[in-house]
């Protein structure tokens, strides 16, 4: 099924990109070239975009690069880190504030840029392989339960870490780590505008940390080898109770 709302602007080259997923970065991605001139369409697997709730932290610069998208998303501002680190602590003022931004708000906004900016949106459309041909590449994709065949000369693959378009053309896995986030309410003793995090050498060769999310609830995410262990370790921190794991 394919989403009809875009329409082709006058001027624009016949030369096409398909984007391979309605991620952020698909989507901003599709938005950046189909400005530049180019024909574009996401192909994106799921009915409609429907984005799990989920917030993450971006430097200022996401402000300007992302312009009315960042507006829609942002909920709230980190000005001060807290670090924590066997017995120690240290705290780290931030000349521009860090963001909080909540990415399913994010997607619906960059969609409707996208769109706007002439790319083509294909929904329940799923990929299945590609190689090259004569007029450049061809993607064999399965849509509204048809096997389709589609013609590009450039294919993005914004389909996440696990890229069935990287496995598809040869690239290698990227190595990944389990991330364990839950939603907590927000202690008394901590301010909706710092973030905490906690180095456990033992426990993680990375760290922990609470975000705020609101002056009411944070966001506890943990980075270890062992998801079970990330857990362990956020409650044992004094996260809080958990009200979303």
């Amino acid at each position: 099924m394919e989403n009809t709302g875009a329409q082709a602007q006058p001027g624009r080259s016949g030369r096409e990109v398909i984007v391979v997923g309605g991620s952020a970065a698909g989507l901003f991605t599709a938005t950046s070239v189909a400005r530049g001139g180019r024909r574009v369409r996401v192909l994106e697997s799921k009915p409609q975009f429907e984005p799990a709730s989920r917030t993450l932290i971006v430097t200022d610069h996401f402000r300007h690069q992302m312009g009315a998208s960042a507006r829609e998303s942002i909920i709230n501002e980190i000005r001060r880190f807290e670090l924590f680190t066997d017995g120690r602590s240290a705290q780290v003022a931030l000349i521009k504030p860090d963001l909080i931004i909540e990415r399913s708000r994010l997607i619906p906004a960059l969609a409707r840029e996208a769109q706007q900016a002439g790319a083509t949106l294909s929904f329940d459309t799923r990929f299945l392989g590609i190689g090259p041909n004569a007029r450049g590449l061809r993607l064999e994709v399965e849509s509204g339960g048809k096997h389709e065949e589609l013609h590009a000369d450039s294919v993005v693959g914004a389909d996440g870490a696990a890229s069935r378009v990287a496995r598809a053309s040869g690239w290698p896995p990227i190595e990944t780590v389990p991330l364990v986030q839950a939603i907590v309410r927000l202690p008394k003793d901590c301010p909706p505008d710092t973030t905490r995090v906690w180095f456990v050498p033992d426990e993680t060769p990375y760290f922990y940390w609470l975000i705020p999310e609101s002056a009411e609830r944070k966001e506890a995410s943990g980075t270890a080898r062992m998801a079970r262990r990330a857990h362990s370790c956020l409650s044992r921190l004094g996260a809080g109770t958990a009200t979303n794991w």
